[in-house]
């Protein structure tokens, strides 16, 4: 986690990943519990359905170990979509062409192609 839990409550939208907040964290997950009840949206990427799934409005129960190719997936998608908030990464964020030319070697299919390839 990287705010402080005061800065939940403005929060337009939270992503989890691979961690059971409700175990591991119950404070903040209480505060992005109730920031999701006051309209916040919430993705949990895990391949548990543990209490926070009851929350979220898309659980993605990826493969133990598929975390660094579904983050690799997501970057390239939004990249080459261009959705993301470009006055943000340009004032807040460095090193984004130098992401852009890795990220562009894993589209979606190429990342979870090389799982596949491994069972």
């Amino acid at each position: 986690m990287t705010n402080s839990f005061n800065e939940f409550a403005k929060a337009k939208m939270f992503m989890v990943i691979g961690s059971n907040m409700t175990e591991a964290h119950p404070v903040a997950a209480s505060f992005v519990k109730n920031a999701v009840l006051n309209g916040a949206q919430l993705i949990v990427v895990d391949p548990r359905k543990h209490p926070l799934v009851d929350f979220a409005k898309v659980h993605v129960p990826i493969r133990v170990g598929s975390d660094i190719a579904f983050l690799n997936a997501l970057m390239h998608v939004l990249i080459k979509e261009d959705l993301y908030d470009h006055a943000f990464v340009s004032s807040c964020t460095i090193g984004l062409d130098e992401l852009k030319q890795k990220v562009m070697n894993y589209p979606p299919r190429e990342s979870f192609r090389n799982l596949r390839d491994r069972d």
